[in-house]
């Protein structure tokens, strides 16, 4: 695989890097005019340790170099006055940032010849009047404006603004009563979040969940409401002020909580993208492993899993084992006609024909290329099912399954983790929230101390499974009137409905679970969502709400039925559509989307998962509708059991910004 620069603040070259789709989410980044250099200048990129995530997540340091950058520079850092040279400063807007942005200018040498500063949101006035204050500043700008460039882009359907700790923040302990941290952590997500809209030229018609229907009550249930309040005031304020904004309900923005669908964070998600962050413990998408160089020795190797790699985009919304067989076929084929891999192969039973010498030169280069990504992900796919089988874990998701749709007890799990005594706690913690999430009320003193006797449940992983209260989940059976204290509503029977169909092509015993934002982009597409359920924070008219309802109606998700229970094996599908070929990738960024359908962004406070956002890409494709999805981090199981744990523990955690 071709190696790139990713971007760095020190210019060295650092994992092998991609090169984010410029469509979806991705297209925003006014990269190439705003931001960057025209071409024939070299200029020096400063930026702070906020807008390196923002940049770098849309563009690597190949990308930013071809525009003219010839150094990226740390604004936090000392660094080495270049006069002959223009500077682009992208910053976040920061009283400390516009100090040292004037420092910069200060003194008997400038830093640079010139100034350009974009910001990465509108800035307050204190920073404006700092700028102000500043004549050298001043006299040597020649660029002054905000970016409204405050996310980080996922892939080119998702995004997140960066917020990892706002599930501890805005539901951990204390949130009842407020804090300094919790207002400053809302304004902080709505500002991001506001940005995102700008960069589109969005001005949604802005949705929440509402509190009725959270099974929380006090500031927690309020949380989404707040949220969107505050972006609704942010691209009010903007209204006129940014080119190409578009008029109000020119698009949807619905606002949701991780409670929503505590499962989706927690339960096996069997595709293959979801599993390499799940079990290969990935950092930042890069894939760490070893190869063989030309002298036979091993080294280890780092590649950054995205969407300039073809291989990845056609296996990632794959079940692992489609994917296996995917990688197997893609082997063979490979073997059986490129020239250089057949003399390769046979290259210890006899002689290359001369003749064929020219066109094997010829597909070394391909050659080297397809097989270097053939290995990679048959290395990837080797590591995850040898993990599974070593921990079992088809045993695990299938059990997982079972519970979430019906088909299951407690007393399934006790005998399941009773059979295996290696079990690791993560997964028996995940096993654990799967049941009282979808079988609310039910833990009480006596399943406690079954559960802590028979399944060595110790009180760390119990507290962990009673902070889930903290989302809206209630674990704790009830006494008559105390549910009322808790909650405002009995919250619905968790126990989901199965959809058959939505796999059609491959539907393997562990493939069943649909997250619940699905029945969300349902409701939102026939039109059926409602305002007691997700309130706008200004509604429209009478009349255009009538006709959007009616342009969006349909009859149902295509392919979706409601059914109790499919039985299947690992090996062995039990639903048919006439194809025994797994479905071909229906993520492709380059679709063209319904005329009169309208953009649908969906944000998530606490988190967003992946098997929500491999749902996004399939929905935007069978839908024909632009579907976006945000939040303010990505959650793995592992991370997201981190959050849970912490929530009756956080402490005043301020901002970086």
């Amino acid at each position: 695989m071709g190696t790139r620069k990713h971007l760095s603040l020190n210019g060295q070259q650092s994992s092998p890097g991609h090169q984010r789709s410029k469509t979806g989410v991705t297209r925003c980044y006014p990269v190439s005019g705003e931001i960057l250099c025209k071409e024939g200048e070299w200029r020096v990129l400063v930026l702070d340790p906020f807008a390196v995530k923002v940049i770098s997540s849309a563009v690597t340091m190949s990308d930013i170099m071809d525009l003219g950058v010839s150094l990226v520079e740390d604004l936090k850092k000392k660094r080495e006055p270049l006069p002959k040279l223009e500077a682009i400063y992208f910053v976040a807007p920061t009283l400390d940032n516009a100090k040292m942005l004037c420092q910069d200018f200060e003194g008997k040498t400038k830093h640079y010849k010139a100034a350009h500063v974009f910001f990465t949101s509108m800035p307050p006035a204190s920073v404006m009047q700092k700028i102000k204050g500043c004549k050298k500043l001043v006299s040597s700008l020649r660029t002054l404006q905000d970016a409204n460039l405050e996310f980080e882009v996922v892939d080119s359907r998702t995004f997140v603004t960066g917020n990892a700790e706002a599930l501890g923040l805005l539901y951990g302990e204390g949130t009842e009563e407020g804090s300094s941290s919790t207002d400053r952590e809302i304004k902080a997500v709505a500002r991001r979040l506001a940005t995102l809209c700008l960069s589109l030229g969005e001005f949604p018609y802005v949705r929440f969940r509402s509190p009725h229907g959270s099974g929380l009550a006090g500031l927690r249930a309020h949380v989404p409401g707040r949220i969107a309040s505050a972006v609704h005031e942010v691209l009010s304020d903007m209204t006129g002020k940014v080119d190409q904004l578009a008029g109000q309900g020119s698009s949807d923005l619905v606002i949701l909580d991780r409670g929503i669908d505590p499962v989706a964070a927690v339960i096996h998600e069997w595709t293959y993208e979801a599993m390499c962050h799940d079990l290969l413990d990935m950092r930042n998408n890069v894939y760490t492993y070893e190869v063989e160089t030309n002298s036979g020795k091993m080294e280890e190797k780092e590649v950054i899993l995205g969407e300039n790699d073809p291989l990845w985009l056609e296996l990632r919304h794959l079940h692992i084992a489609d994917a296996s067989l995917r990688l197997n076929e893609k082997m063979a084929q490979f073997s059986g006609t490129n020239k250089a891999a057949k003399a390769r192969r046979n290259g210890n039973d006899g002689v290359i024909d001369t003749k064929d010498l020219k066109g094997l030169v010829q597909s070394l280069p391909e050659y080297r290329d397809q097989l270097s990504r053939l290995a990679l992900h048959i290395d990837i796919a080797t590591a995850i099912n040898a993990k599974v089988r070593k921990e079992r874990l088809d045993e695990i998701g299938t059990l997982e399954q079972d519970v979430v749709h019906g088909d299951a007890t407690s007393k399934d799990i006790v005998s399941l983790i009773q059979s295996m005594p290696t079990i690791g706690s993560s997964d028996k913690l995940r096993l654990l929230m799967c049941y009282v999430s979808t079988h609310q009320e039910r833990l009480d003193n006596a399943r406690r101390q079954l559960w802590s006797k028979a399944m060595q449940v110790s009180s760390e992983e119990m507290g962990c499974l009673q902070n889930l209260e903290c989302l809206g989940v209630a674990v704790s059976k009830r006494e008559t009137g105390e549910r009322m204290k808790f909650s405002l509503r009995k919250p619905k029977k968790g126990v989901r409905r199965e959809k058959i169909g939505a796999e059609s092509a491959s539907s393997w015993q562990l493939f069943r679970f649909v997250p619940m934002l699905s029945d969300v982009i349902e409701e939102v597409e026939k039109g059926t969502i409602t305002s007691e359920e997700y309130p706008y924070v200004q509604a429209p008219s009478t009349s255009r709400s009538g006709a959007r309802n009616h342009d969006q109606r349909s009859s149902s998700l295509p392919g979706f039925s409601s059914a109790r229970s499919v039985r299947s094996t690992w090996t062995k599908r039990t639903i048919s559509s006439g194809d025994d070929k797994a479905p071909a990738d229906v993520s492709n960024p380059h679709f063209n989307p319904v005329v009169g359908k309208r953009r649908l962004i969906i944000f998530i406070v606490g988190g967003a998962t992946y098997s929500e956002m491999r749902l996004v890409h399939k929905l935007s494709q069978s839908l024909g509708r632009e579907i976006i999805l945000g939040s303010t981090s990505m959650v793995t199981p592992s991370t997201f059991l981190q959050h849970v744990h912490s929530l009756t523990e956080m402490e005043d955690v301020s901002l970086s910004f």
